[in-house]
This record gives structure tokens, C-alpha cells and sequence, in this order.
């Protein structure tokens, strides 16, 4: 097989693989295969579409476990075949891809950042290359879904920094989290991820909790404040603010050292 045809099979199975970690995976119509074919003559303008359906076709043959194979093998081959652009130009078009259907669930999540580091994509790039080809409305959502570089875990988005830096807030009022305040940092997140399920929010307070729980807090804050400060948008920082804010008076008790903190944060983008 020609480098033009292992990349028309390996973007299939990434794109088969992407869809299946969805809750409601799309039918392998035409249209699904228009879709890959778009992406592949991204970096084959020659590909034929008979090609692009024979590709799908053989791929969806082989079930879920032989694409869980061709998958470990088709990043690897886009690696080794496509140039550094090229690989930014079809994150973004992945992560397109997944916010179609107005939801970007934890096992996309999870399969587009490990792709991302695989291929040493740096986040902030992937956004920008996503923001050229999408509505206002999903712009305003890239900072919160693509992995963020040298975080931990293997599924670490912005969402879930702003998740501990809420968590440190909260936690630092009395040393202890009540209810209401990990509530109160749950529908915060939520706000974030407007089309996300119940279930996909609570996962990144709970990822966000147990790392919060390793200990190394004041290094760990650090950390995701600076990632917050780099990450999110100028017309988004007021909100960022606010809802630290709420969260802080989640317990009815606002320390001096949490005001400090979000005063911090805010001089930090000029906000007053």
C-alpha cells in the first residue's frame, strides 16, 4: 500500500474510533464517509472516493477490536508520514468533528488528548487551528476540551484545572469541602460545558478531587493558575472571577487569603 492510502485508512479509523467514543455514535451514512473524505483530501487531494468508502467499509468488517488495534497504528503512521502542520491542521479538525453533534464527551476527551500528545501537538496551536473553521458558539468552547500540555493525568483539559483551583478556594475556607460547596463547584463547571452530560461533569471534579488529594497543593495551584491565566479567553475572564467568588462563599465564610487569590488572579488579567 502507497503512503496515500495508509493515510486515507489511518484518518478513517482515527474518525471510527472518535465516533465511537460517543454516547450516540453517528450511522456509517454517506454523509459519514463525506466527512472522512473531506479530512483525508486535507492531506491527499488526489484520494478517490471509492477509496475513502472502501477504507470505511473494511474498517467497520474488523469490529471494535480490530480498530482498537488499526487505532494505536494509524496515529503512529500519521506521526511518521504527515508534516508538523499537517497533524495541528487535523487535530483541529477532529475536535470539529466531535463538537458537531453540540457535545464533546469524557472518552472523546480522553482519545483526542492522547492523540495530541502522541503527536506532540502543543494545545494552544491546536486552538487556534480549530477557531478558523468553526461557529462563535464552539470557539468559545476549544480552551475547555483540548488536553493541556505537561498536565497530569491522561485526560487533563483546562476544565479541569479551573476545577482545582475552585476545589483549593473552597477548601481553604475550613479545611474541609461540604456539600454545598462541591454543588456549588459542579454547576460552576457545568456553566463551562453547557452541552456536556451530568455524568461527564462530575467525572472532572471527581478527577480533580483525587488529584487534589495527592498532596503538593500549593504547587499544584500554581500550576493550574497559570494554565487558567494562559487559557482562557479575555471576553471569558470576568466569569472566571465571578464564579470563584461563589464558590468561595459556597460555606458562608470568605477568607482574607481567598480574596487575595482571586484579587491575584485578576491582576493578573487587568481586571479590577
Amino acid at each position: 500500500m502507497n503512503d496515500a492510502g495508509r493515510i486515507t485508512n489511518a484518518v478513517a479509523s482515527i474518525l471510527i474510533s472518535l465516533d465511537a467514543a460517543a454516547a450516540d455514535s453517528r450511522e456509517r451514512s454517506p454523509e459519514f464517509v463525506r466527512t472522512v473524505t473531506g479530512l483525508v483530501r486535507r492531506v491527499v487531494p488526489t484520494v478517490e472516493d471509492e477509496a475513502v468508502a472502501t477504507a470505511v467499509a473494511k474498517l467497520e468488517a474488523r469490529g471494535k477490536g480490530g480498530a482498537n488495534a488499526d487505532l494505536l497504528i494509524s496515529v503512529q503512521t500519521l506521526r511518521d508520514l504527515l508534516s508538523v502542520d499537517a497533524l495541528r491542521d487535523l487535530l483541529a479538525d477532529l475536535v470539529v468533528f466531535a463538537l458537531e453533534d453540540d457535545r464533546f464527551e469524557s472518552g472523546e476527551a480522553a482519545l483526542i488528548s492522547a492523540i495530541r500528545r502522541a503527536w506532540d501537538v502543543n494545545s494552544g496551536e491546536a486552538v487556534r487551528a480549530a477557531s478558523a473553521n468553526v461557529s462563535d458558539d464552539i470557539r468559545d468552547r476549544l480552551w475547555s476540551v483540548l488536553g493541556n500540555d505537561g498536565a497530569a493525568g491522561t485526560n487533563w483539559t483546562p476544565v479541569h484545572d479551573l476545577a482545582l483551583v475552585y476545589i483549593y478556594v473552597a477548601h481553604r475556607s475550613d479545611g474541609e469541602l461540604q456539600r454545598d460547596e462541591v454543588d456549588a463547584i459542579t454547576r460552576k463547571l457545568a456553566e463551562w460545558l453547557p452541552s456536556a452530560l451530568p455524568s461527564d461533569v462530575l467525572n472532572v471534579v471527581d478527577e480533580a478531587l483525587r488529584r487534589y488529594a495527592r498532596g503538593e497543593t500549593d504547587e499544584l495551584l500554581k500550576q493550574s493558575l497559570d494554565r487558567v491565566v494562559a487559557t482562557v479567553p479575555v471576553h471569558q475572564r470576568p466569569s472566571v472571577i465571578r464564579d470563584l467568588e461563589y464558590v468561595a462563599a459556597a460555606d458562608n465564610v470568605v477568607l482574607v487569603e481567598e480574596r487575595q487569590l482571586i484579587a491575584a488572579l485578576a491582576d493578573r488579567w487587568g481586571l479590577e
